[in-house]
């Protein structure tokens, strides 16, 4: 059974997410192809992935991840730009699906694949944490002029028009498995906005995880890792994509390293690599990439992260309560770290107020308290009762039996 796998390639978390399915598959020896773009085409080649290398969409951003809606609009995608390469991105996924002939297609949301999948009849899976999505009203850090408030007002209105009919696309799909948990625990529940017309097809299956943690105790976990078993360890994995700078990582870099050595810290700077190369300064240990990823979440007392869909559900996973540095102007990683703060996991800070002081009296105020662990791990064992990447397996097995029996 031929699996055609579409990510979107803006970051590394649908691909990351997408890695587990991948794997998998590959167990089952359903041989895997793998169609994304940009962040998603580089980490995927890097995995050795057989490619189909899709039409590029993206958001352009600047040094600190900050989405430049003004960057975007002028150069690409733009609306009527953006548009002509969905079109393109379209045909291709027709052409590639033709040439692969794969039984079943997954989309990481990806509209156009589905486009392409139901065109073809062939069947497809939409794999998704946002239903609909939201941009920014304005940008929070800038004034601006009257020219800036008509393009801020009408991309607000043309995009009250499109985003229905993004949703209107994931409809496409023959199944729509949301990689996240239930209500009251749901973490995108901001971007969840799901017509009535689509519920019969949607299942929250929870996040995707290659392995099960394995719940050895953290003191073993840090020994393991050769870290003091005596003092807390705060981990921190950043993710750079390709067209950011990497001025963010280097800013909590210089940060991280003016922490009392009473913590001890690892940090992945989010340059993807299979390199094990280190720096160690003091109490802090920076990779370019952490290989290892599953172990030092073991080990952790505390994550340090973006607010990433992956990044805080894969946290979870491990119990681990979390400090949350949103990408600013960003509507999903904004609500989503709403929703990890009001489910008592999670404390929030603007990376505006992202000084020395203000970081260790929040990790202190985090660590002293037992609430946070303990919300965690309540989260955590939901996590592991609803095995998620065994229900989206299940879901292929079972799309693939109905057209053998159709």
């Amino acid at each position: 059974m031929r699996i055609y796998l579409a990510p979107c390639g803006m970051g590394l978390g649908h691909i990351s997410r997408c890695k587990t399915i991948a794997n998998i598959s590959s167990k089952h020896d359903w041989p895997v192809y793998v169609s994304t773009y940009s962040d998603g085409l580089e980490y995927a080649r890097g995995l050795g992935y057989p490619i189909v290398e899709a039409v590029p969409v993206e958001l352009k951003t600047n040094s600190d991840g900050r989405i430049d809606f003004k960057l975007t609009a002028a150069t690409s995608p733009g609306f009527f730009r953006g548009l002509w390469s969905i079109i393109k991105q379209i045909v291709a996924e027709i052409r590639n699906i033709q040439r692969l002939k794969p039984a079943i297609v997954v989309s990481d949301s990806r509209a156009s694949t589905l486009i392409a999948a139901r065109l073809l009849s062939v069947p497809s899976i939409a794999v998704l944490n946002q239903f609909s999505v939201k941009i920014v009203r304005r940008p929070s850090k800038t004034k601006l002029g009257p020219l800036e408030r008509i393009f801020f007002f009408i991309a607000n209105m043309v995009w009250f028009f499109v985003n229905p009919i993004i949703g209107w696309f994931w409809s496409f799909a023959d199944k729509i498995l949301i990689p996240d948990l239930p209500l009251p625990y749901t973490i995108s529940s901001e971007n969840l906005m799901i017509p009535k017309s689509c519920l019969h097809k949607v299942e929250f299956v929870g996040p995707l995880m290659e392995q099960t943690p394995a719940r050895q105790p953290r003191s073993a976990a840090k020994e393991k890792l050769g870290y003091d078993v005596n003092r807390p360890l705060i981990l921190v994995p950043l993710s750079t994509p390709l067209n950011e700078g990497s001025d963010f990582a280097s800013r909590v870099e210089s940060i991280l390293e003016k922490l009392p050595h009473q913590y001890q810290v690892v940090m992945s700077r989010g340059k993807v690599s299979n390199s094990n190369h280190v720096r160690r300064r003091g109490n802090i240990t920076v990779y370019d990439w952490i290989l290892n990823l599953d172990e030092h979440l073991e080990a952790c007392d505390l994550v340090v992260c973006r607010a990433g869909h992956l990044s805080i559900l894969g946290s979870l996973a491990y119990g681990k309560p979390m400090l949350i540095l949103p990408i600013q102007d960003h509507p999903e990683q904004l609500g989503n770290a709403r929703r990890a703060y009001e489910l008592g996991v999670a404390e929030v800070l603007n990376t505006e107020q992202l000084m020395v002081e203000h970081l260790l009296s929040t990790i202190q105020s985090i660590l002293s308290s037992p609430r946070y662990a303990e919300n965690a791990f309540k989260v955590a064992e939901l996590i592991l009762e609803m095995k998620g990447t065994e229900r989206v397996i299940a879901t292929i097995q079972q799309l693939w039996q109905r057209r053998n029996v159709d």
